[in-house]
């Protein structure tokens, strides 16, 4: 039983059908062409060709196996082919949006650049390069500024007697002082310097009184004792009411006695005269006067008295800061006490003379009389009360005197020129300059900020060739693709499967486990050992492994299954896969197309092909042996073997060339030993590279009849390397040899330079 392939439908000229126009298949084929020989285009009309009336299924490796990055995952099953088609024209769609949306990201990310980005390729935009020269300006202004602050805050804080910042001031401190810096007087920086001198004193306890001096009635008193006129008792006509002589009679009087001689004229002093100057006055208001005299300048005494036991205040007993103040009250005070005792001494003066001069009368005092000690004694108890406030506060004071000397040379530091540098053109002007760099920094970020808003866009205002509006339309994409994955079918129970095969041959960093999405859609993240794999460092032949494991068991997928008969392409499906992959990638097609599993394949009305550029997998792949049986066949009875039951192709140039026996097949081919070497050479099978190595050399030898011995000669241990590690394809618990691929292509090649033979290895290693 046998269908047929119409060569002249191909949509390109691949294929030459002038001999044979139709290619005839078999229940089980298998077709070798190199790459490009036409073997997909083959693929493509089978199943354009059969699809109607055969159920088709095709495996190209891991196109049927879809890797989300987002998920770190893999989506199995998507046969659909307009799922499918739908779902690489999304991919298109969202590639081309991620592009767009990479550019401008890349925009974005050269306006907010970083080192890192280099090695993205991202250079620097030119605004951000703008930008990059203004900071540049203005960090060098600002550290010129910095600078200054620093020095003036250090200058500040060693500076002592008095010491006027505190031990941690700082640049900062030194920025903020700037802002409420005030000159102050010579006069009121010395105020603050002594205050922050100050010693704390005790408070003046007692409240200042001074004793109550009248002298008002005082001066009245003495006025009228000075104004009193004696009265003459009897007339003595020499006296002739003078006060002088009235004086001298009083004194004479005093002095002497009737009878003694007067000491001023020598007479003697008669009784009768000396009663008669007796009788002139009254002796007891003259007496009364005396006593008054006498009486008030007793009181004046003591009010001198007084007035000189008037404590001066010291200043020492007050803050320094006080001192003036104290002084000018302690003089206030001395003053007054000269004012009291010049008018008590006036007083007690005039007290005097008139006591001497009793009989004449004195011209009144007249003059202002002082004010008291009240006032001194207010200014004294304000001043008492300032000290003593001041030693409540002593703290409070000392730290506002520390804050308005440090404001007042914060004040001087800031209007230094050529003094602090030679090239500093005063504070205000460079901080003049800085704002000026910092408006141009703020206009330029303006300008960029801009930018990045313009390609960020707005999700409430969507425009084109923005993030928001790309990212909008993967969203939609993206949804779309997940409404396409929702169609794919439950692969979970071909999954178990696969995990089972893979574990059987020690692939235990490829468990697949079964994962869904928000939306509920499966999907599979692959684990080894040490948890969860990421999906970008799955290999190409560990992906392809998969895949094909799945297009294995759903061939015997039930939602499938129909009436037709089943066509199973295998397009190449070894892929970049180690040997021990390609064990089980031989073994898995063998245990098809043999009937190992009816429901999957049935060889008596199923079709099996594979299709193969890798000389090594053909050579495997296919039945084993040469081995004939023999058959009745129209009551004849022939010998049947794999070449007759099954169809071998060698597809070249256009050409499918049928193999009939194993003399046409590359069995026995040397060329397709050769192509097989460079085949396993360029995917690192070593092992297998030295099964081949040994074929070549027994071909070779045997066709130009030489020895074995003598091909190897001085290479005794190549061949014991060749022979010892020739295992067959089962064979995949094998150690690794030792050597590297490049390592035995250098020893063969040496094998036949050794034998004349460099031209031969050059023509066949190509």
């Amino acid at each position: 039983m046998s269908i047929s392939i119409d060569l002249s439908k191909q949509e390109y000229g691949v294929f030459d059908y002038n001999k044979n126009q139709f290619l005839e298949l078999k229940n089980k084929n298998f077709i070798f062409g190199k790459n490009g020989a036409g073997k997909s285009t083959l693929r493509k009309m089978i199943l354009s060709q059969l699809s109607d009336n055969y159920d088709v299924r095709i495996f190209t490796g891991f196109n049927n196996l879809v890797v989300d990055k987002k998920l770190n995952a893999i989506v199995l099953g998507e046969e659909n082919i307009n799922a499918k088609k739908l779902f690489n024209n999304v991919e298109e769609k969202i590639l081309k949006f991620e592009e767009d949306k990479l550019l401008l990201n890349n925009e974005l990310k050269s306006l907010e650049w970083k080192y890192l980005y280099l090695e993205e390729g991202i250079e620097k935009h030119l605004l951000y390069k703008q930008r990059e020269d203004i900071l540049s300006k203005y960090n060098e202004q600002r550290n010129l500024l910095d600078s200054f602050y620093s020095d003036k805050a250090r200058e500040l804080k060693t500076k002592n007697n008095p010491q006027i910042t505190k031990p941690n001031y700082i640049r900062n401190h030194f920025i903020n002082d700037i802002k409420t810096s005030r000159l102050l007087s010579e006069e009121e920086v010395l105020i603050n310097e002594r205050i922050l001198f100050e010693v704390t004193k005790n408070k003046i306890s007692s409240e200042f009184k001074f004793k109550s001096i009248e002298l008002s009635n005082l001066v009245n008193d003495v006025n009228e004792i000075l104004g009193h006129k004696m009265q003459e008792v009897s007339l003595i006509k020499e006296l002739k009411d003078d006060p002088d002589r009235m004086t001298f009679v009083r004194h004479g009087l005093k002095i002497h006695h009737a009878g003694e001689n007067c000491s001023f004229c020598g007479n003697e002093i008669s009784k009768k005269r000396f009663s008669e100057l007796e009788t002139f006055i009254s002796l007891s208001e003259v007496k009364d006067i005396e006593n008054q005299i006498t009486n008030q300048i007793d009181i004046i005494k003591k009010l001198i008295i007084q007035i000189n036991e008037i404590e001066v205040i010291k200043k020492e007993n007050f803050y320094s800061i006080f001192h003036e103040e104290a002084v000018e009250i302690i003089e206030e005070i001395k003053n007054k006490k000269i004012e009291y005792r010049y008018i008590l001494d006036l007083l007690n003066q005039s007290l005097s003379d008139k006591f001497n001069l009793i009989f004449r009368t004195i011209e009144k005092l007249d003059f202002t009389i002082p004010s008291d000690f009240t006032i001194i004694e207010n200014k004294l108890n304000e001043l008492s009360n300032k000290h003593n406030n001041f030693t409540d506060n002593i703290i409070m004071k000392k730290e506002v005197a520390m804050k308005k000397l440090r404001l007042h040379f914060v004040s001087l530091k800031i209007k230094e020129k050529k003094e602090y540098k030679s090239n500093w053109r005063g504070y205000e002007l460079e901080e003049f300059e800085l704002n000026k760099i910092n408006e141009e920094l703020e206009n330029i970020n303006i300008i960029i900020n801009k930018r990045k808003k313009d390609i960020k866009g707005s999700y409430l205002n969507l425009q084109e060739n923005t993030i928001c509006y790309l990212e909008n339309k993967l969203r939609e994409l993206n949804e779309e693709k997940a409404r396409i994955l929702k169609s794919t079918k439950n692969t979970f129970k071909f999954v178990e499967i696969i995990n089972e095969k893979l574990k059987k041959v020690g692939k235990y960093n490829l468990e697949l486990t079964l994962e869904k999405d928000l939306e509920d859609v499966e999907h599979y993240q692959i684990k080894d050992k040490n948890g969860v794999r990421s999906i970008d460092k799955l290999s190409t032949g560990e992906k392809n492994i998969i895949a094909f494991l799945y297009f294995i068991e759903s061939l015997s997928d039930v939602e499938k299954r129909s009436n037709k008969q089943k066509v199973i392409v295998f397009d190449d499906p070894m892929n970049s896969n180690d040997d021990t992959m390609q064990y089980l990638i031989i073994t898995e097609i063998q245990k098809i197309y043999t009937d190992k599993f009816i429901d999957k394949f049935h060889s008596t009305k199923d079709y099996f092909i594979c299709l193969t550029h890798n000389a090594h997998f053909y050579l495997n792949v296919q039945p084993q042996g040469y081995f004939k049986e023999k058959k009745e066949l129209q009551g004849k009875i022939v010998e049947v073997s794999k070449y007759s039951k099954n169809n071998f192709y060698r597809l070249e140039n256009g050409i499918f060339k049928k193999i009939t026996s194993p003399k046409e097949d590359f069995n026995t081919h040397y060329e397709l030993l050769w192509i097989e070497l460079q085949s396993l050479y360029s995917h690192d099978l070593t092992n297998s590279m030295l099964n081949s190595m040994r074929r070549i050399v027994e071909t070779y030898t045997k066709f130009n009849r030489i020895s074995i011995v003598d091909f190897y000669k001085n290479n005794e241990e190549y061949k014991k390397l060749f022979d010892v590690n020739s295992h067959s394809i089962d064979d995949h618990s094998m150690e690794t040899i030792g050597k590297s691929k490049d390592d035995l292509k250098r020893m063969f090649k040496e094998l036949f330079d050794s034998n004349n033979a460099t031209k031969h290895f050059s023509t066949y290693w190509k």
